[in-house]
């Protein structure tokens, strides 16, 4: 397979495999010449802050990455613009066009956390980074800035920062709660309110020097608090399908919702319409101020929502961005791909060509090192879960109830393989045009010596599930699997033998 673990790894990144969790892609470092993201797109990540600035331009910030994402065509395309720290972004927000900003939260130990602010006074092209608090709960959740000088920050255990020179210089502010705050809307710089943990909520009509605890119903937790121009009508946000109203910015009510998943964030444009976001996808809306109902659903969690007064925008897990047009009636993905679907593995017989497969049959095919893909067809619509090539014209993908497929014309043509089980098969390793093995449940490995025409299954001495198997030559080979199995072979199958590894790993690496 010619150092197939190492391609494998390196294309994984590529591809951005769904096998990975979003831990491992935010480990991916983003400011590296040798890797570029490539589907989807706009980015994998959660997309956890929108914002539209005054020229129409999109941006959006989320987990694990060191780029903001700048898109000037309404969410069809976007660029990476770098920031200054790379614990990614929770929310941003352009007073103008010119201004942005942002709020993070880094990891510098174990137990302390930092408070870091961006900034930019170029209209996003630079990015300046400034920590601003630090300590085992300094967490940033929430930003609003009424101008382009005057804004707030709030976090976790009543972190509570204002500024008056753009960011410049932050004077905290005392609430009188401990709280963890979870968001903050101001209307001008004087009225301002700031929701959190046990159905907190304080306001200030003087800018931040007093601040006053308003009452809700009970002690639900809040997420997300929007008020409109005349700072009397606005609704907050929380656990459960919790929405809360007030008509005079001073007493709150429940609403009554259509929904009890948990909300993540609220927007409204007037007194009497707003729209709002929930953990498990549900888009709600109200039109009249008073009845709430579901207008959509999104595949993903949805974390982030703002409004531009034309459009409304909505992130969330997996890089997913929503647009509507229509007031939220209806919704729109934003962005573009090779594919939603899930792929699950990709091999490559050279710097240029290369092969991977997924969800639903799905088989792609790049001839220029990834910079483009396109699809092959196959003759099955289950999932495969492997894929591997002996030379640049001889290949293999394998899937689940037994399915194989070759091609010997470099994927211009899939043909079944046989079927001699129905077991799940999930990696396979091609040495040459003849010698192929798979591995798969329950222990599985397969071997052909005539180009997958004949299979004859070999006995691995495990019943656990094998996740990969790779051969250096015809004798030479390793499968590993659940149960931090490693099995391993030097006569090309004929003997396997079982060690109990300390510690589990996915892919054996014959280089090690």
């Amino acid at each position: 397979m010619r150092g197939r673990v190492l391609v494998l790894l390196a294309l994984t990144g590529l591809l951005a495999l769904a096998a990975f969790t979003q831990a491992a892609l935010a480990g991916i470092p983003s400011n590296n010449p040798d890797w570029s993201w490539q589907n989807p797109l706009p980015r994998g990540s959660t997309v956890k802050g929108i914002a539209v600035a005054d020229d129409g331009d999109i941006w959006a910030v989320g987990d694990g990455s060191q780029n903001f994402l700048h898109s000037t065509d309404d969410g069809a395309t976007w660029a990476a613009v770098g920031a200054a720290s790379s614990c990614g972004a929770d929310g941003i927000v352009f007073p103008d066009a010119a201004h942005g900003y942002a709020i993070g939260t880094e990891t510098l130990d174990p137990m302390t956390l930092c408070g870091t602010l961006y900034r930019s006074d170029d209209g996003g092209r630079t990015w300046a980074s400034d920590r601003l608090v630090y300590g085992s709960d300094a967490t940033f959740t929430g930003l609003s800035f009424p101008t382009t000088a005057v804004g707030w920050v709030v976090g976790a255990d009543g972190i509570v920062l204002a500024t008056a020179d753009g960011g410049g210089s932050w004077d905290a502010q005392d609430t009188g709660r401990k709280a963890d705050f979870e968001a903050v809307c101001f209307v001008d710089t004087l009225r301002g309110w700031i929701v959190g943990s046990r159905g907190t909520i304080v306001a200030t009509a003087d800018g931040g020097h007093t601040w006053s605890r308003q009452a809700g119903p009970d002690r639900t937790g809040l997420r997300g608090v929007a008020m409109a121009a005349d700072g009397s009508h606005g609704w907050a946000v929380g656990m459960a399908g919790t929405i809360w109203r007030t008509t005079d910015g001073v007493s709150w009510s429940d609403q009554g919702s259509p929904t009890d998943e948990d909300f993540s964030a609220v927007v409204c444009s007037d007194a009497s319409r707003a729209w709002a976001v929930t953990r498990s996808g549900s888009i709600v809306r109200t039109t009249d101020g008073s009845t709430w109902r579901v207008v959509a659903r999104a595949p993903e969690r949805l974390w982030s929502l703002t409004h531009d007064g034309s459009a409304l925008w909505a992130g969330g897990d997996s890089g997913l961005m929503l647009r509507s047009t229509d007031d939220g009636a209806t919704w729109t993905r934003v962005g573009s791909g090779l594919t939603s679907r899930s792929l699950e593995d990709v091999d490559a017989v050279d710097r240029t060509r290369a092969w991977a497969v997924g969800e639903r049959g799905l088989i792609l095919r790049t001839d220029d090192g990834g910079a483009t893909w396109t699809r092959q067809r196959g003759p099955v619509t289950n999932t495969l879960n492997g894929v591997g090539f002996g030379t640049t014209r001889s290949g293999f993908a394998v899937g689940n109830a037994g399915t194989i497929l070759r091609t010997t014309d470099a994927g211009g043509r899939w043909v079944r393989a046989g079927r001699p089980l129905r077991s799940r098969l999930v990696s396979v390793c091609a040495v040459d045009s003849r010698y192929v093995w798979i591995a798969g449940s329950r222990g599985t490995i397969l071997r052909s010596k005539d180009g997958g025409r004949h299979w004859k299954r070999q006995k691995s001495h495990t019943r656990a599930d094998l996740s990969s198997i790779t051969f250096v030559d015809r004798r030479h080979g390793w499968a590993v699997g659940g149960r931090n199995i490693l099995v391993r072979t030097t006569d090309g199958g004929r003997h396997w033998k079982k060690r109990i590894l300390r510690a589990p790993i996915k892919h054996p690496d014959p280089q090690a």
